[in-house]
């Protein structure tokens, strides 16, 4: 969570706690207002929403608070900007690429579409279930491709007792589940 975001949630919960008090009414806490690891479907949509129907990534990371995209410019094919949606607000800065990422960025970067989006909250299940930890939840959701391979689904796991990790192929098949 950005820090911007952070101080905002701070100061509204100091806010509700203050204006709660002595009234009998429970204090609310302000929630996220969008949680890719709930509803990772959502992702490729804002995306389209934000930079239009064609986008191309490298990768893409989504935790509880929002999510983070490097996006290939349609335009410049060489240049890379990370695209980053938290507290429904977007920020977009420029992503320092070497001649090296450039050279690969054919065979590192792909479409959206490629990503069966709905399978991710099946995986998700399927990583909680195989690591099996106390209190183990998703820290991370993170869609990128190797060279050398097609695009990829990985998912961290941590618990009380370890961590883990979810790894298939970008249609949510060939799912391989490790405890680190």
């Amino acid at each position: 969570m950005s820090r911007w975001w952070s101080g905002v949630a701070g100061a509204l919960a100091v806010l509700v706690l203050g204006a709660c008090s002595g009234t009998g009414m429970t204090p609310t806490v302000p929630t996220p207002v969008f949680d890719p690891l709930q509803d990772p479907e959502q992702v490729p949509v804002l995306l389209r929403q934000e930079i239009g129907e064609d986008v191309t990534v490298r990768r893409v990371s989504m935790t509880e608070y929002g999510f983070s995209a490097e996006v290939r410019d349609p335009k410049r094919p060489e240049n890379l900007d990370d695209y980053r949606f938290y507290g429904g607000q977007w920020e977009t800065e420029p992503v320092s690429v070497s001649q090296y990422d450039i050279d690969r960025l054919d065979r590192t970067t792909f479409r959206l579409g490629a990503v069966d989006w709905s399978v991710i909250p099946e995986l998700e299940r399927k990583a909680l279930a195989g690591v099996d930890f106390e209190q183990e939840q998703v820290s991370v959701i993170s869609v990128d491709r190797i060279e050398g391979q097609g695009p990829r689904i990985f998912i961290a796991v941590q618990g009380d007792r370890g961590t883990g990790t979810l790894v298939s192929d970008a249609r949510g098949r060939n799912v391989e589940v490790r405890r680190n």
